[in-house]
């Protein structure tokens, strides 16, 4: 500029240049907005604006409403149009002005290879500019797309695909309106004011919360007061959302909702039940659910009939066995309250539908023991057992932590991979087989439990164990074989009872089998296809109460599903994986327009994207964000928002771990040099927070990120950035030589972090004593470089 400005007079006729070029950009990209909006028939914002304060001036009930609607939505497809053409000249105008500029004032006052310069400039600088105007028009584009959700019939356009979460089993026609309602789901937040019986259950539920705790008197005082004080300010607010898309369809809703109340009101023999395993709603009978509840009630091998309420009698048997426990000083008199309920209340019943199986569909039945006598000590000793159950080599917490061993496992040609799963878990435990699993890893569970007796504590066991019933209309029915589905401490029970049963088939049998994982009442393994009936007899023959199905690879693609991923078989006897969901699930999610935080939604997307992603190998990829896209769109999310975070979920896993393939792991056939010590001996230690560090966690706060620009965290001096800069050079130099001599080396593993003189060695320190597989290499930033004085960098240095 000041070259130009000396030679030429000034620089206004490039700027002119410049702002020809960006006044292009901007034009070109609005009128790519206008035609897709034209094409797809949408709005924008600014034209609708205009057009709503004369839609709200008719009545609905106006005879030629219709008519009157029709005609405004004709007018304002009229003006994008309009404004489409107007764009477009201006485009024509402006690049007319942009060349005038060139020809009459450039051409003849700059040299050709100066005005070739400005050009190229000029060319970046459009090209950069036109990649933000892109993505900022295809944003606008996919809110109008998300804003005017209805088709041109005045249609949801995933009306159809909607329709399918919502299931009809009356056997009559139910209104559209009602349908409507229910396809948003259960975990649609409706916005609205805090009504009366909002607070009346906010009150019950804290009652209930702090009675269960065995905190101090004054201190629950004082919660419950700061609680009813909140209360008291919501209800006085009136709740809105600032977007007039979201308002008007939560007022849609309002009256869809209005329209189910009197529809079931009219119809009360009929009912909504949740579904097992679809996610879906479905509208039934009374009738129906309750005979498909009472076949299972009256199954005389499961459940009899009581003529009174047990609630008193188990009621009695809880007040005696915690005094019991307050005499052995196991717990305090102040605990007393905390295990013992004297308002308990019976506990109820109720089913969820399998829609995933044939027809007549049955129902899951699940047991709500909130509230019940057993409720309390059935999570004291879930506690105690809790850590015992999880100390076991079989159980993984999720199909990630599977993934992880069987990215390493590589089974024989022979061998295939099996899925054994228990029919009916919980009704099948016994109670015999708990105690003798119990007495057998006492050692263990005392360690957790403050009852030292091992005979009172298996009092306690069979109290809170044997002593489930129900409530269902009215009637009491009292369970007379295995445990409550829906009990607190059935899941440790269970746990305990898979691991004994794998480790005594594992250790007493001959057939080999590689590895061996469970989930609850799953087991996954692999073995020999010739050999696996005969393991799977032993499996069923361990508990006559116990019955195993077994579930086989897909002979066509060679996989298995476990969880909510698939495991596929390569002909090397590896693995390969893929997220998986199931087929019957429905695609029903929060939706987008709910009343949730946008920061709620938005990291709901991206844990949907960072789970699936973090169950997928690489060529997969691909598919897993097709399959998320469609079912976060069929919710009403916008593109932009899950690009986002998809890419963000992405870069999270293959830039911040060294557990996948990723671009930034770092291997070398080099070691590490160390500096001069009395060069860092002035300097003070560091300690760098560690929160965002994405590879790993230490025991110190000595830790750092990757990515993390360290040179932003301190102030050095000038000849201290050359010094280090000069001697690293040298290192690097030393580093490669040793590199290309010693090429039969055994790689080790490096981890590159930004150099800075004052974190080099307390890292180092770091790493040398708490990880013997990986070591540190340090990268060299532009930034640093930057700061150097330009003698200092010859061009192969820079290089």
């Amino acid at each position: 500029n000041i070259q130009i400005s000396l030679q030429y007079g000034n620089i206004k006729d490039f700027y002119k240049l410049k702002n020809y070029s960006k006044k292009i950009i901007k034009l070109e990209n609005q009128k790519i907005f206008l035609q897709k909006c034209n094409y797809n028939m949408l709005v924008p914002k600014h034209i609708r604006y205009k057009f709503n304060k004369i839609e709200n001036t008719y009545n609905p009930e106006y005879k030629n409403y219709k008519q009157t609607i029709e005609l405004i939505r004709k007018m304002q497809l009229e003006l994008v149009g309009q404004e489409m053409k107007i764009a477009n000249d201006k485009v024509v105008r402006v690049r007319a002005e942009k060349e005038k500029v060139y020809k009459s004032k450039l051409e003849h006052q700059v040299d050709k290879h100066k005005i070739e310069e400005i050009k190229l400039y000029i060319e970046l600088y459009s090209s950069r500019l036109n990649q933000m105007e892109s993505n900022k028009f295809k944003k606008k584009l996919d809110i109008i797309q998300k804003q005017q959700w209805t088709n041109k019939n005045g249609e949801d356009p995933y009306s159809a695909q909607k329709a399918k979460w919502v299931l009809n089993l009356t056997g009559q026609e139910i209104p559209g309106e009602v349908i409507e309602l229910y396809q948003y789901g259960d975990q649609f937040n409706m916005l609205g004011n805090v009504n009366n019986e909002f607070v009346k259950d906010l009150i019950v539920d804290t009652e209930y919360a702090l009675n269960n705790d065995s905190n101090d008197t004054n201190i629950q005082t004082d919660i419950k007061k700061r609680i009813y004080n909140i209360a008291k300010d919501l209800k006085s607010k009136k709740v809105d959302c600032n977007n007039s898309t979201t308002n008007s369809i939560h007022k849609k809703m309002e009256i869809n909702k209005k329209i189910t109340r009197d529809y079931f009101k009219e119809n009360q023999n009929l009912i909504t039940v949740k579904t097992d395993k679809t996610k879906q709603i479905a509208i039934m009978k009374r009738d129906q659910y309750d005979a498909k509840m009472i076949e299972i009630l009256h199954d005389k091998h499961s459940f009899k009939e009581s003529t009174i309420d047990p609630t008193k009698v188990v009621n009695a048997k809880v007040e005696k066995y915690v005094n019991k426990m307050i005499e052995n000083k196991c717990i305090n008199k102040r605990a007393r309250t905390k295990y013992f309920n004297a308002h308990s209340t019976s506990p109820l019943i109720y089913g969820l539908l399998k829609n995933h199986l044939p027809e007549p569909y049955p129902m899951r039945p699940i047991v709500s023991t909130i509230n019940s006598p057993t409720r309390n000590l059935s999570v004291f000793f879930n506690n105690i057992l809790k850590p015992v159950a999880l100390q076991n080599p079989y159980d993984v917490k999720n199909a990630a932590e599977l993934k992880k061993f069987l990215e390493k496992a590589v089974i024989p040609p022979t061998y295939r991979i099996y899925s054994f799963d228990v029919t009916n878990m919980f009704p099948s435990l016994n109670i015999n087989t708990t105690i003798k699993i119990i007495k057998s890893k006492w050692d263990k569970i005392k360690v957790h439990s403050p009852i030292k007796n091992l005979d009172v504590f298996i009092e306690g066991i069979k109290l809170v164990c044997c002593n489930g019933y129900n409530r269902f209309k009215d009637k009491y029915y009292i369970q007379l074989k295995g445990m409550e589905n829906g009990s607190v401490i059935s899941t440790s029970i269970a746990s305990l009872t898979m691991t004994a049963l794998l480790e005594q088939i594992l250790k007493n049998t001959e057939i080999h089998v590689p590895f061996a994982f469970k989930y609850v009442d799953d087991v996954l393994l692999a073995c020999d296809a010739e050999q696996v009936d005969h393991l799977l007899d032993m499996f069923n023959s361990y508990d006559k109460h116990f019955k195993f199905t077994k579930e086989d690879e897909d002979p066509n693609n060679k996989s298995i599903s476990f969880l909510d991923m698939t495991i596929i078989r390569q002909e090397d006897g590896s693995f390969k994986f893929k997220h998986y969901t199931k087929l019957c699930a429905s695609e029903c999610m929060i939706n987008f327009y709910s009343n949730h935080p946008l920061e709620f939604k938005k990291n709901l997307v991206y844990n949907l994207a960072y789970n699936a992603l973090l169950r997928t190998s690489a060529e997969y990829e691909p598919d897993v964000k097709s399959k998320l896209t469609k079912k976060l769109i069929l919710n009403n999310y916008p593109n932009y928002i899950i690009n986002q975070q998809y890419k963000r979920a992405w870069r999270y896993l293959h830039y911040s771990t060294n557990d996948r393939n990723a671009k930034e792991e770092v291997f070398y056939n080099t070691d590490l040099f160390d500096f001069d010590e009395s060069f860092f001996k002035k300097m003070k230690k560091v300690k760098i927070n560690e929160e965002g560090n994405r590879v790993y966690k230490y025991n110190q706060n000595e830790t750092i990120a990757l990515k993390t620009r360290i040179t932003d965290y301190f102030n050095v001096n000038q000849s201290m950035k050359n010094y280090n800069y000069n001697l690293h050079l040298d290192l690097q130099q030393k580093v490669t030589n040793q590199s290309n001599n010693d090429k039969n080396n055994k790689q080790r593993r490096y981890i590159a972090y930004n150099y800075h003189p004052k974190v080099q060695k307390p890292l180092e320190t770091i790493f040398k004593k708490q990880s013997q597989e990986f070591h540190i290499t340090w990268k060299y930033n532009n930034k640093i470089k930057n700061l150097l004085t330009k003698p200092h960098l010859t061009k192969a240095q820079t290089t």
